[in-house]
């Protein structure tokens, strides 16, 4: 899992063609022996597919910490926040006031916003995490089918897994997604600041949580899919 800048660009791209490609939603792994088990280490960028995983060493809050800053503040955060904040301008909200819809100041207001609404709820994630011992990294699927596969990533969005590999409740979804709610709250300009909007975001925040699990799960079938068709594969 990386970050939310750089997801945002692969989801725009791939994902509302990906899952209609055949090799989609088959484990891509060959059968392994139920003997084995797999080990999960703490040094792991991603969490391992293989069958009868175990935590062998668990994260601890050094690792944490840099595990949050390499994929939070990246070059896709970076890429995403001015292509939106340029979107944004295009086609600005009804009744948007004129200091937030024209000139380089207005662009930079709306790329502040952008980048915000990309970091301020990874960084609540990021420090409820810390205090409750969540695992940062998103734990695949070992089922096959899209469906199954598809319902787990949705699933981890509410219980994911503790340093240790047990099952938890995701509190750092839900501090992420208010964190980002109420930042809105304190720059948005009048009309935009209330309760209603505090809402959207933070439900836009949470949804998008579900959307990089999806990412997340389906992260060999799209970059097997990218090289096949020639294209960079990003490692988001």
């Amino acid at each position: 899992m990386s970050s939310r800048g750089w997801k945002r660009l692969v989801c725009a791209f791939w994902f509302s063609g990906l899952m209609a490609l055949p090799a989609w939603g088959q484990n891509t792994l060959p059968d392994a022996p139920q003997a084995q088990r797999t080990a999960v280490k703490a040094t792991d960028d991603e969490v391992p597919r293989g069958p009868d995983r175990y935590v062998e060493s668990a994260m601890k809050p050094g690792q944490i910490s840099r595990y949050y800053a390499r994929h939070t503040f990246s070059w896709g955060t970076v890429i995403y926040s001015a292509i939106e904040s340029g979107y944004t301008m295009a086609n600005p909200p009804h009744h948007f006031p004129k200091e937030w819809r024209q000139g380089a100041a207005a662009y930079g207001r709306n790329y502040g916003d952008t980048i915000g609404q990309l970091i301020i709820p990874d960084t609540g994630k990021y420090a409820v995490g810390l205090l409750d011992h969540e695992d940062p990294r998103y734990w695949p699927s070992q089922g096959r089918g899209v469906f199954r596969r598809t319902f787990h990533a949705l699933a981890f969005t509410l219980v994911d897994r503790s340093i240790t590999g047990k099952r938890m409740p995701a509190f750092s979804n839900a501090a992420g997604s208010l964190a980002g709610g109420y930042a809105t709250t304190l720059y948005k300009p009048k009309g935009f600041d209330d309760v209603t909007h505090f809402g959207q975001s933070f439900t836009i925040n949470f949804v998008f949580f579900g959307i990089e699990n999806l990412l997340d799960e389906y992260t060999p079938e799209i970059r097997s899919t990218s090289r096949k068709l020639h294209l960079p594969v990003i490692q988001y």
